[in-house]
C-alpha cells in the first residue's frame, strides 16, 4: 500500500485497522521505486499533482493499494481476494454524489454510482484502466511541459492558489479516472468501505 502524506493519528489507525503491509513513499525514498519512465515535467508539479501522478504510476507497475491518509476503521486484508476473478482490475470505494470530477464541457456527475473514488483503491498491476489513465497523464504533461517550466508550482497546493500554474485541480487524475472509469466500469469493484473523512489528523 502506498500513502501520500503524514498525519500521525490517521496513520496509526491505518496501520492498526487495514491489516495489510503499508509503505510510506516520500521524496527521500521515491527513487527506490521509480524504475520505469517518469515524465520530466513531474518535477514542476504541485505536491498534490505529484501524488496524483505517482499513485497511478505505482499501482500500474507494482499493483497493490493506495490510500490518502484518513481514519480507516475496516480491514482491507480480504479485499485482495476479489482478484481471483480475472475480470476485476480495480477495487475501490464507491464514488459519492457530487464527488465526480468532470472534464471541461462534459458533465459526468450523474455517473457517480458506477465509479470509484480516486483516493482509495487496490489495483491489479498492468490493468488497462490504469494504463489508459497513466498514458493520458503523460500526454497532458507533454502539452503543459513548457509552461510548467515557466510557472512551476511554488507550493504543495498550487493548483488552488497559483494563478499562472497551468493545471486544473482534477486535470491530472479525477477527470481522467472518471472518463476511463465509465469505459471500464465492468472491471471495477466498489466494495471498499469509505473511511472517516471528517478529520485529517
Amino acid at each position: 500500500m502506498i500513502i501520500k502524506t503524514l498525519f500521525p493519528k490517521s496513520l496509526k489507525m491505518m496501520q492498526k485497522n487495514l491489516e495489510v503491509p503499508i509503505k510510506l513513499i516520500t521524496t527521500k525514498n521515491l527513487k527506490n521505486y521509480t524504475k520505469w519512465y517518469v515524465h520530466p515535467a513531474v518535477q514542476y508539479l504541485s505536491g498534490v499533482h505529484k501524488a496524483d501522478y505517482f499513485r497511478i504510476y505505482f499501482l500500474l507497475y507494482y499493483g497493490g493499494g493506495y490510500s490518502d491518509i484518513k481514519r480507516h476503521s475496516f480491514s482491507w486484508k480480504f479485499a485482495f481476494d476479489e482478484f481471483r476473478n480475472p475480470n476485476t482490475w480495480v477495487i475501490g470505494v464507491p464514488e459519492i454524489l457530487g464527488g465526480v470530477a468532470s472534464p471541461p464541457h462534459v458533465d459526468l456527475s450523474a455517473s457517480f454510482d458506477v465509479l470509484i473514488s480516486n483516493g482509495f483503491f487496490i489495483a491489479r498491476p498492468g490493468n488497462e484502466y490504469f494504463a489508459k489513465v497513466h498514458a493520458r497523464q503523460n500526454v497532458i504533461l507533454d502539452k503543459k511541459w513548457e509552461i510548467l517550466k515557466q510557472y512551476p508550482a511554488s507550493n504543495a497546493l498550487c493548483q488552488y492558489d497559483c494563478p499562472k500554474y497551468p493545471l486544473r485541480c482534477a486535470e491530472l487524475l479525477g477527470e481522467i479516472m472518471s472518463e476511463y472509469g465509465l469505459m471500464f466500469n465492468e472491471h471495477l469493484s466498489r466494495t471498499l468501505p469509505m473511511p472517516d473523512l471528517s478529520n485529517y489528523r
